[in-house]
């Protein structure tokens, strides 16, 4: 008997490479003109081209709105991009790395031996078709490494449908390094936990209880360091907000189930009049709905699911139905308070791989023919709007995703400006205009990796009388410190010199306040303001920040104090540097500073 040659090697690669030219066409621009996207640059490129390869790849953010967790699919790229690639290439090394890891599911589902692909080719083929055109895949996430993780946590499903003793040994353990990777990428393979568990439970599978231990292991790190994190009130204010039942059972209902099945565009039509807008400032209004109406189609949705084990009662459904609701209720908490977008894609093909699988295991009843309608209907809606940008409408202006709009930054481009001159900050995308996403990178000579420097007005000298002067800050990076140096003529333990940073407000908000105590031999000091990063963010215009240089009465003859340089230096740190460990690239630095000069680089 011959063997299928839709189960072939041959007909196995040329399914998945018709799926890479397919993932490619989605946004062909990126693949041409390779794009850095947000921290993509300003966070992990800019951490590691000013730190060390163990540093780096072990570096959680703790700065620029962290979220509180490892993100080791990010730090990798960095590391490559700053220490095996010329700068100008880091972009392509980004889009490469992005689109690699976003075609793992496809050869998870057609290399995989889970009874739901092996038993037909033509289940494999409906899962690939909903991996790529499920309207739940946002554009948001699209070939982005900071975005890498959604993928990872798809990856991290797949294997979690498979059962582990069918699985021969060479792929168990590509299994087993998949699940450390992906569970230290991010945090939805940890949300993944319960699922795990309760498949180990019903397999009684030792594998099955090796994925356990892995994903436990993993997932406890992470959560290691978002308590760490939380602890130094540095997870961005969003993420602590109180979870709201009402806002979270109606984005469940709107963005997870409709957005799985319609898409992102009408899931927002949909949700507006419920309340679930995200406002100018941010804010999530609790939803508007009826309890009684959002507790009546929560309780049809978990009927309906139940439904479909009657009869063929299944780990697997057991299993998706457990993980659709933690990891729902999971993001609705972390992600911002509102799990929309590209918070809703790992929610979103969970709930498409329960129909997908309510179309084949459901008895031949009316169960299975809705479910199929409904898989109709979201291959229909994917097809549709997969090649459509579908941009993003925040605060006052639009974020593109793919690039159809004029003015996005080039990134070769954008270095080589840089390159001429290093106080420029390097544009990179999302892009609107003025509103461009800004990276500050260290070069070879920079003071104390410096970005920004007032170009006059920065010189102030004291003698014996008080004295004042406010120095306006122009766009400081979304989180900064600035660094005040000066000389005194005499020790100046008996003297009140302080330094401030201040918002623009009508009765301003001091940010950050520094006593000088000490000089060294030669009389020099300097100072760092370290603004907590939620203070910055409730300053009323970020734009306008002053450094307030303060001297009081001096009581000893001849005392001179100068103040002969203030720059605002970009703040990329991590747990490790928070904990103390050095971690920059070192030199000796001046007496009374913790931070070190970088070292320079060839060429």
């Amino acid at each position: 008997m011959s063997p299928n040659p839709s189960q072939s090697a041959v007909f196995r690669w040329s399914v998945f490479v018709v799926l890479a030219l397919l993932t490619a066409s989605r946004a062909p621009l990126l693949i041409l003109e390779p794009r850095m996207m947000a921290e993509e640059a300003s966070v992990y490129l800019a951490y590691a081209y000013d730190h060390g390869v163990l540093a780096s790849l072990m570096f959680v953010p703790t700065s620029e709105g962290p979220a509180g967790y490892l993100h080791l699919v990010a730090n990798l790229t960095a590391v490559l991009q700053a220490r095996m690639f010329p700068l100008e290439s880091a972009a392509a090394v980004s889009t490469a790395i992005a689109f690699l890891i976003q075609l793992i599911p496809f050869a998870l589902v057609l290399w995989g031996s889970s009874r739901l692909w092996s038993k037909s080719p033509a289940r494999r083929w409906l899962a690939c078709a909903l991996l790529l055109f499920g309207p739940a895949i946002s554009p948001s996430v699209w070939l982005s490494t900071i975005n890498a993780q959604v993928f990872c946590g798809i990856a991290s499903l797949l294997i979690l449908l498979e059962e582990p003793a069918r699985v021969g040994r060479y792929r168990r353990w590509l299994y087993r390094g998949l699940l450390v990777f992906n569970g230290l990428s991010g945090p939805y393979t940890a949300l993944f936990a319960p699922g795990f568990v309760w498949r180990a439970w019903r397999m009684r599978s030792r594998e099955a209880w090796a994925h356990v231990v892995i994903v436990g292991a993993t997932g406890a790190l992470q959560l290691l360091c978002y308590v760490y994190a939380g602890l130094g009130s540095e997870l961005a204010p969003d993420r602590l907000a109180p979870l709201l039942w009402a806002t979270a059972v109606a984005s469940i209902l709107v963005f997870h189930v409709l957005g799985a099945l319609l898409g992102n565009e009408l899931a927002d039509l949909v949700g507006e009049p419920l309340g679930l807008v995200v406002l100018p400032d941010y804010v999530v209004p609790t939803t508007t709905a009826p309890w009684g109406v959002l507790l009546l189609a929560s309780l049809a949705l978990v009927l309906a699911g139940l439904g479909l084990l009657r009869g063929r009662r299944s780990w697997v459904l057991e299993v998706l139905l457990l993980n659709f609701v933690v990891m729902s209720v999971s993001l609705s908490q972390l992600a911002h308070g509102l799990p929309w977008r590209r918070y809703s894609v790992v929610p979103g093909v969970l709930f498409l791989m329960v129909i997908l699988i309510g179309g084949w295991e459901a008895e031949r009843t009316l169960r299975r023919t809705v479910c199929r309608a409904l898989l109709s209907v979201a291959l229909m809606f994917g097809l549709v709007t997969f090649w459509r940008d579908a941009p993003m409408h925040l605060q006052d202006f639009t974020v593109t995703n793919f690039g159809h709009a004029p003015g996005r930054p080039d990134w070769r481009q954008e270095v080589a400006a840089w390159r001429r001159d290093p106080a420029v900050p390097l544009r990179v995308w999302p892009f609107a205009g003025s509103r461009t996403w800004k990276a500050y990178l260290a070069q070879p000579g920079d003071f104390q990796r410096v970005r920004l420097e007032p170009s006059s007005g920065w010189r102030l000298i004291a003698l014996q009388e008080p004295v004042e002067r406010r120095v306006r800050v122009l766009e400081p990076p979304g989180d900064f410190r600035v660094h005040v140096t000066g000389k005194v003529s005499v020790n100046v333990e008996d003297l009140d010199v302080s330094v401030l940073l201040i918002d623009g407000s009508p009765e301003p908000a001091v940010l950050a306040r520094r006593r000088i105590h000490g000089v060294d031999a030669d009389g020099k000091f300097e100072v760092y303001l370290n603004p907590n990063y939620l203070e910055q963010r409730n300053a009323v215009d970020s734009a306008a920040r002053f450094v307030v240089l303060r001297v009081g009465r001096p009581s000893r003859d001849g005392l001179r104090v100068v103040f002969d340089r203030i720059a605002v230096v970009p703040r990329i740190e991590g747990l490790l540097d928070r904990w103390g460990f050095e971690t920059t690239l070192t030199q000796a630095s001046p007496v009374g500073s913790s931070d070190r000069q970088p070292a320079r680089r060839p060429g």
